[in-house]
Parts: C-alpha cells; structure tokens; sequence
C-alpha cells in the first residue's frame, strides 16, 4: 500500500508540473498612435511552475502583418504584475532568428517597478517573445513596446 501511494503522489506532481506549464500564456494587442507611432502590449502569465512558454503561432497572431513592418523598436517598458509579482532580476528577450535585439538590455528586470530602457532597433521579422528566470508560480507582467516607423 506504501509503494502504491508513493507512485500516486509521483504521479500527481509530474502532471502538476507538467499541466502547469501548459497554462502560461501570452496576449498581444497593438495601438496605432496615428502618424508613425504604434504600442505593442505584450501581457505574459506564468505556469505554476513559474515558467514562461514562447508564444504560441496562435498568441502571436497578427505580429508578423504589414502594420510592424519598418518599424523600429525605440523603447520598452516592462511593468510586473502588483499582485503576482515575477521573481526580481527575471529577463525579457525579443528574439529574430535566436539573436536578442535588445542585446540583453531588459535583463535583470525589477519585480516591483515599471522600468524602461530606451533602445533603437529593427523589429524582429520572426518575432520571439521570452522571459527567463522567474520561479514564481501564476506570476505575470506587461511589456510594451513604443514603436516608429512608417
């Protein structure tokens, strides 16, 4: 009886990791500020297990049509959650084709302030949204991106 509720319990913590990490999420929603300014909000939720997933084609979809062509990242915010805050000095990364274009400037970001960091760069044409380093679980945070460009 001992063995058999020990494989239970095994059993209930490997498909708790594992549905836990099939919960984190992304949501994307842009704002066309007229003229050649537009905001891309980025809103990540973690798993339970405090990972954060790579968007999903289904998440990001819309990101790669016509509106982001040409535009140029000139800043980023990344703003934690008040109430499930992300573990202090998680990282944010943009990705095209593996390479971070921000150049690992949203590293080590707080996880109780807004923060920003001004930056200069062409946006992604594969886009890959990541956060690494956080260990909390349901944790989630926004990143917004103020973008130029024709």
């Amino acid at each position: 009886m001992k063995n058999f509720l020990g494989k239970i319990l095994v059993f209930v913590v490997v498909l708790v990791l594992i549905t836990g990490a099939a919960h984190a999420s992304w949501t994307f929603s842009w704002i066309n500020g007229g003229g050649k300014i537009s905001w891309l909000k980025a809103v990540w939720v973690a798993a339970a297990n405090g990972s954060v997933a790579e968007p999903t084609d289904t998440e990001k979809l819309g990101l790669q049509q016509s509106y982001f062509r040409d535009k140029y990242i000139w800043k980023v915010y990344t703003i934690p959650d008040s109430e499930t805050a992300p573990t202090a000095n998680y990282d944010f990364t943009l990705k095209d084709f593996g390479i971070d274009v921000l150049e690992g400037a949203c590293a080590d970001r707080s996880d109780s302030t807004t923060e920003l960091v001004s930056k200069t760069t062409a946006f992604p044409a594969a886009p890959v949204f990541g956060i690494t380093g956080n260990l909390v679980g349901s944790a989630s945070g926004t990143v917004v991106l103020l973008l130029v460009g024709d």
